[in-house]
């Protein structure tokens, strides 16, 4: 069985990417707009900086974070910008049923954060 932590760390990037700034915000917006999955996550932009965006994932309704997760660019010596996607925390969820663990342990915002990372790959290249 997978450990959750590896499939996590599975989203994470690094790549390098000619867009300034205000594009990878952008960027960030949109990929957060269509990584929502129905009836369990929506991802959130928490606070954006000069030199990263922070990203909240919430549950059904909105209450419960599920992750956190930030976007961070720093200028690279070639004029490009080194751009990293960082998973700060998440929430990993067992299901009981009379006292008996009847599953794996399931990361609910998992889904959220492939989509998410998958999307901002594909718009900073």
């Amino acid at each position: 069985m997978v450990d959750p932590r590896e499939r996590v760390n599975a989203e994470r990037f690094e790549v390098n990417s000619t867009l300034p700034p205000d594009s990878i915000v952008k960027a960030g917006r949109l990929a957060a707009q269509s990584s929502k999955t129905t009836m369990t996550s929506t991802v959130h932009e928490d606070r954006v900086a000069a030199d990263h965006v922070n990203y909240v994932v919430k549950g059904p309704g909105g209450f419960v974070t599920q992750m956190r997760m930030s976007v961070h660019w720093s200028d690279a010596v070639d004029g490009r910008r080194r751009v990293t996607l960082e998973i700060d925390e998440f929430k990993v969820i067992r299901q009981y049923y009379l006292s008996v663990i009847p599953g794996p342990r399931v990361i609910p915002a998992l889904k959220s954060l492939r989509k998410f990372s998958t999307l901002m790959r594909e718009k900073l290249a």
